[in-house]
């Protein structure tokens, strides 16, 4: 749990919160979301395979680029998902 709403702020609240998740690296995202969905059940040494898995395909994506244009250029990020 991050917040607190109240009852009358939460579909508003909801909803702002998924727009910025989406306008998110959803590439990073996605594998984040992946690994968890995985982890159950697997040993230590695979967990950490799989996440270098995930991070070397995340690594060459268009938004892992993009990323590190928004650091370096102080500006705001445009992720494409790609």
């Amino acid at each position: 749990m991050t917040r607190v709403v109240e009852d009358a702020a939460l579909a508003d609240d909801a909803r702002a919160t998924a727009v910025k998740i989406a306008a998110g690296p959803t590439t990073a995202l996605g594998a984040i979301k992946h690994l968890l969905a995985a982890q159950g059940g697997v040993s230590f040494a695979n967990q950490l395979d799989a996440e270098l898995n995930e991070i070397t395909i995340a690594r060459a994506s268009a938004d892992a680029h993009e990323g590190i244009a928004v650091f370096l250029k102080r500006r705001a990020p445009n992720f494409t998902g790609a």
